[in-house]
């Protein structure tokens, strides 16, 4: 009973709670993918806390425990003994294998099931962080085309084009130059002009 409060109360609570916490603000209107990629990064983080933490999990999960009346301990499978069967002539049918170190119930439980969980989760969200990151540098130039001479705009969005052929064509470029032109004429600088973020599509973490 003690590993079910550990893993309910002491270990996914926490970890549901911190996604749970950023896809509520992630499902808002209007969020910006600069600020989902925050989010997912904060998160990580947070994750890789809770994962260092587990002295301290498995004592908040004792102090459930005991006050749901159930023993904060595990079984000590660990003095376990394995049996294998040999068949070698001259060799006794079951050889006692003892464990070269022994471990406890509580690192079996701590290694395949806590530790093997949260990295799989933290796995998935360094992908999906490092897609949304390369998504935004990708479109950054179109974002901040003020900050480029029109030589730098002219490659960077002819990648972008390239990418997104079916998409996009060069009269995006033509309208990028077109605009950085007139701005610079307008102010007689190439002050920048505070670029409009990509808007988010809603979706959950």
């Amino acid at each position: 009973l003690f590993r079910s409060v550990l893993g309910v109360f002491g270990g996914w609570f926490k970890v549901l709670s911190s996604i749970n916490e950023r896809n509520l603000i992630i499902q808002s209107r209007g969020i910006y993918l600069e600020i989902e990629i925050d989010l997912i990064k904060d998160l990580i983080k947070e994750l890789r806390n809770i994962r260092d933490e587990y002295p301290k999990i498995i004592n908040e999960a004792s102090l459930v425990a005991n006050n749901l009346n159930i023993s904060p301990c595990f079984p000590d499978e660990g003095k376990r003994t394995k049996r294998k069967k040999n068949f070698h002539d001259d060799i006794p049918l079951e050889t006692i294998i003892q464990p070269s170190k022994e471990i406890t119930a509580q690192d079996c439980f701590k290694r395949d099931v806590i530790f093997t969980g949260i990295d799989v989760i933290i796995t998935d969200f360094t992908h999906r962080f490092e897609t949304h990151q390369k998504l935004c540098n990708l479109f950054s130039p179109i974002l901040c085309y003020m900050k480029l001479s029109s030589e730098d705009l002219e490659t960077n969005v002819k990648k972008i084009i390239e990418i997104y052929s079916n998409d996009l064509s060069l009269t995006l470029l033509n309208e990028l130059l077109h605009l950085k032109k007139i701005q610079k004429s307008v102010f007689q600088t190439e002050i920048e002009i505070p670029p409009q973020k990509p808007k988010h599509t809603q979706h959950k973490i």
